[in-house]
């Protein structure tokens, strides 16, 4: 069977390692909306992927995208669109025109983000109950008419399924590809030297952006919780499109000196930074699925997350990583306590997560599941 002729639409943003997953198993065009920092991903999308770039503001996009999607869409044979509100409904929408089967990927809990935002006092009491309830209507509506929907964990099909009778398959995209794996021991200062990362310190890696659903303050507060009672030989390496802003708010905890902030980098180029530190550390309030954590794993670096959302399921306490209470400053200074005097045992569960990730995670093995999935569709 020839490969599908997918029309993939973004709502706000993806991973360029789900284009190029995509474009592995189907014929793939992109919609999206012109953004300020970058168009589609901030990195080099394959010369086999159509797009197709629309200059417009967010509360317009949806509406250009119906009126292209009906213009343009019967040359494909499937609608994938990484969204459960607006550019849900317009693909939703055009769907009685088009009689082409519709897929939603969705690997955040939209809502609880929204949530996060209030109670960062991001937004007022008034504003929140207003988009709550909008978003919440989208959402069922979306749900309700999507011929698939695929999430990336069992909490957010847990979080959806009261809205469809619709199968939701889970399935855990964009995977952990194979070029996340570990390096032998005695090549790790080499590495460090190379990356100029300190040598004899602790190093922890970090690279989360810093939303209100990313818990970052309580892992600052964990930081210079351990920094007072004289653990000082900790840096932290952070490596994300918000590197400046990392700095700035560590100078507010006195942690400047204790920090190394870089640029996000190309995520095929991550797996140096996960091979040369000691401990990976996500500490989200809600999560969709989290795959830092599975990554640094399948590097054979041990793991420390919050017991929070997809993050609860992704891997198991005292098995493959140490777990955490979201927000609990204290539990989450407890516990990086306890790695950094455990490295040891820490690193055995490492492997045992190294092993686990490659059973559950690996990236061609959920591609397949994707790709099977829309075939089913098509016939």
């Amino acid at each position: 069977m020839k490969k599908p002729n997918v029309c993939f639409i973004i709502e706000k943003t993806t991973d360029i390692r789900f284009i190029n997953g995509l474009k592995d198993y189907f014929n793939v065009t992109i919609l999206a909306r012109k953004r300020k920092d970058y168009t589609i991903v901030p990195w080099q999308i394959s010369d086999e992927v159509k797009t197709r770039i629309f200059r417009c503001n967010r509360l317009l996009y949806p509406l250009v995208l119906f009126i292209w999607i009906i213009k343009n869409g019967f040359g494909f044979d499937v609608f994938i669109v990484n969204s459960d509100t607006l550019a849900g409904v317009s693909v939703n929408l055009a769907k009685y025109f088009l009689q082409k089967p519709m897929v939603a990927i969705i690997q955040k809990p939209t809502i609880e983000y929204l949530y996060a935002r209030y109670c960062k006092g991001h937004i007022g009491a008034i504003q929140y109950f207003l988009l709550h309830n909008i978003i919440r209507l989208l959402i069922m509506w979306n749900i309700y008419h999507f011929d698939l929907s695929i999430v990336v964990s069992c909490y957010i099909k847990s979080k959806l399924s009261r809205y469809s009778k619709r199968e939701i398959k889970v399935i855990p995209l964009y995977g952990i590809d194979n070029v996340f794996k570990p390096l032998p021991s005695d090549k790790k200062r080499e590495l460090r030297e190379k990356l100029n990362i300190p040598l004899g310190k602790y190093v922890i890696f970090i690279s989360s952006r810093i939303s209100p659903e990313k818990g970052i303050y309580s892992f600052l507060k964990a930081m210079k919780l351990l920094i007072k009672e004289g653990i000082k030989d900790i840096i932290l390496l952070n490596l994300s499109g918000q590197y400046k802003d990392f700095v700035k708010l560590a100078q507010k905890f006195a942690l400047k000196e204790f920090i190394i902030s870089r640029p996000a980098i190309i995520p095929y180029n991550l797996p140096p930074y996960y091979q040369s530190v000691d401990l990976c550390i996500q500490p989200s309030l809600y999560e969709g699925l989290g795959l830092s954590p599975l990554e640094a794993l399948a590097c054979g670096t041990p793991v420390i997350v919050s017991h929070a959302g997809g993050l609860k399921e992704s891997t198991i306490h005292m098995v493959h990583s140490l777990h955490f209470k979201p927000g609990d400053a204290e539990d989450l200074a407890e516990k990086i306590r306890y790695a950094y005097y455990h490295r040891k045992k820490m690193k055995q569960m490492a492997e045992v997560g190294k092993r686990w990730v490659r059973e559950k995670y690996d990236s061609k093995m959920v591609f397949n599941k994707l790709e099977t999935a829309v075939k089913q569709l098509l016939k």
